[in-house]
């Protein structure tokens, strides 16, 4: 029986930074010489009698319309059919082709994925120590509550920003950078700007500082409004 270890060993996931990037070098390479392969294939299946080495005859040769209108019904009849059959047996070829090459490439995403997730993840953890540290600094009142709550959004934010980069790395919609690192590129802003306020002493989220600020502007508007209501 094969351990824990024996069934992750191969896993991306269970990979480091340098396998993982070993394994892309190798896939790549695998998926290039087995596009190579099909479009020889299905060159040799479009024309049959191709021949690398084949000289070309030289002289005029007689339309295919003009050989067309010397055969019989039969031989027609026949040689519509096999070239029905090519075109479908290329049309199937080339939906398997599309769909393999389709599956391989989104193979190759998710070690891209999993490569960039790595430092992405490590770099995500100081950004939310720049945020929830200053959270609480920011926040006098609530205690614990509300910057908690502050916090769980910017994680939920993080992670639904994440979740769908990553889908669409894996689609081959975005490349791996910088698909996977717009979540963090979104959150690092926030965390420098919480991270200053909270260095200045600033009430960013004091209510009553907003409280004072919202009288302080109430009360000079009624000074200005007071001599024109008056006259």
């Amino acid at each position: 029986d094969r351990t824990d270890e024996d069934l992750f060993r191969d896993h991306y996931q269970m990979l480091t930074m340098g396998q993982l990037r070993t394994a892309e070098d190798s896939l790549r390479l695998h998926a290039e010489e087995r596009g190579a392969e099909e479009s020889e294939h299905l060159l040799n299946a479009l024309w049959p009698t191709r021949r690398k080495d084949a000289e070309r005859p030289q002289g005029t040769h007689e339309p295919f319309a003009d050989k067309l209108r010397g055969m019989t019904p039969p031989v027609k009849a026949n040689l519509y059919e096999v070239a029905m059959n090519m075109a479908r047996n290329n049309i199937n070829y080339l939906e398997h082709t599309t769909e393999a090459r389709r599956s391989r490439n989104e193979h190759l995403s998710k070690f891209q994925v999993e490569w960039h997730r790595k430092p992405m993840l490590a770099l995500a953890c100081l950004i939310f120590f720049f945020i929830g540290a200053p959270l609480g600094a920011i926040i006098r009142k609530g205690g614990m509550g509300l910057p908690a709550v502050f916090a769980i959004a910017f994680f939920l934010v993080f992670h639904i920003i994440s979740f769908s980069t990553e889908r669409l790395v894996i689609a081959g919609k975005l490349t791996a950078w910088p698909g996977m690192w717009m979540s963090t590129l979104v959150l690092l802003p926030v965390g420098l700007f919480l991270t200053w306020k909270a260095a200045s002493d600033s009430p960013l989220l004091d209510r009553d500082a907003y409280y004072r600020g919202w009288e302080k502007l109430r009360s000079r508007f009624s000074r200005h409004a007071g001599p024109s209501t008056l006259s």
